[in-house]
C-alpha cells in the first residue's frame, strides 16, 4: 500500500481515489467530487472541513486551510471520526505511530510532539492532530535538528513557557507556517520573543494573564496602583499610577510595591 502522505509533495491520499495535492488551490478543490462533502467553516481566508471519510480504511477528520490568495496553506488530519472524544495525548501516541509508518522516524521527537521537514513544508503531530503545513515563500526558520543561530528566549503563546530557541533576535513571532519547534510543555507551535512589544500585545494584554508572574491564571483582576511616595533619583522618571493585571497568588507583591507603585490602602 502506498503512503497516505507523499513526502515529496505533501499530498494527502484519501480513500475512494481522492488525492489532495500539496499545491492545491481552492478553485481546483471546488471542482473535485469530494468538495461536495465539505463545509466552509471560515470564508476569508477559506477553511473547509471535509465530511465523513476514511484514510487507509480508518475514520478520519480533515480540515483544509487556504491562504487569502487561494493556495493551500495547511491540512489538519485527525485519525478519528469528528465525534470521537479521544484525549489529545492518546491521539498524539496514535498519530506518532501512524506517521512513522508513513514517513519513518521523525527527525524531531519532543515530549509533546513530533516534527518532520521537507522542501515543501513541515509535518507536525501535536495536540491531538497532524498538520501538513506548507512552507511560505519567505521567512522559513531553521528546523530544530539544524538550528545554529543565536539563542533567544521565546514564550509559548499557549501555556506561557519560556524556552531558549536558536532563532536569533530578528525573529519576533514563530509559528507552524515558519517551521517552528513544538513547545515541550504543551505541544503548541506558537512563539513570541520575550521582551518584545509584540509579546506585550499578544501575551501580557490577555485578560487571563497575570502581568506580575507572567503566567495564565484564574481570577486575574486588574488593579490600579499609586506611587509608593519614595523619592526618585536624579533623572529617574516615576509613574503616578499603574494599571496592572494580577492573580491572587502574586497580590502580596503589589502590596509591597511593584515598579515604584503600590496598592492603595
Amino acid at each position: 500500500m502506498s503512503n497516505r502522505i507523499d513526502p515529496a509533495s505533501g499530498a494527502l491520499e484519501i480513500d475512494g481515489g481522492n488525492r489532495l495535492e500539496g499545491d492545491l488551490t481552492y478553485a481546483i478543490f471546488r471542482s473535485l467530487p469530494i468538495a461536495a462533502e465539505g463545509t466552509v467553516e471560515n470564508d476569508d481566508p477559506k477553511v473547509v472541513a471535509l465530511g465523513s471519510l476514511t484514510i487507509g480504511g480508518a475514520p478520519a477528520t480533515v480540515v483544509m486551510s487556504f491562504n487569502y490568495d487561494g493556495l493551500l496553506a495547511e491540512t489538519m488530519v485527525r485519525m478519528r471520526a469528528a465525534d470521537d472524544e479521544a484525549h489529545p495525548l492518546e491521539l498524539d501516541i496514535e498519530h506518532r505511530a501512524w506517521l512513522e509508518a508513513q514517513l519513518g522516524v521523525a527527525p524531531h521527537v519532543g515530549p509533546r510532539g513530533v516534527m518532520y521537514g521537507y522542501d515543501w513544508g513541515w509535518v507536525y503531530g501535536v495536540r491531538g492532530a497532524i498538520f501538513l503545513t506548507r512552507r511560505p515563500r519567505h521567512g522559513a526558520l531553521p528546523p530544530p535538528w539544524e538550528a545554529s543561530g543565536a539563542l533567544c528566549d521565546f514564550r509559548c503563546l499557549m501555556c506561557g513557557e519560556v524556552t531558549a530557541l536558536r532563532y536569533g533576535f530578528g525573529v519576533i513571532k514563530a509559528r507552524r507556517e515558519r517551521g517552528a519547534v513544538p513547545c515541550a510543555t504543551c505541544g503548541s507551535v506558537s512563539w513570541v520573543q520575550v521582551g518584545s512589544m509584540t509579546e506585550f500585545y499578544v501575551w501580557s494584554k490577555r485578560p487571563n494573564v497575570c502581568e506580575v508572574g507572567k503566567h495564565t491564571a484564574d481570577n486575574v483582576t486588574c488593579y490600579e496602583l499609586v506611587s509608593d511616595g519614595n523619592p526618585t533619583a536624579p533623572g529617574e522618571v516615576k509613574q503616578d499610577k499603574l494599571l496592572i493585571k494580577c492573580c491572587p497568588e502574586h497580590l502580596p507583591i503589589l502590596r509591597r510595591g511593584f515598579l515604584g507603585c503600590v496598592l492603595p490602602k
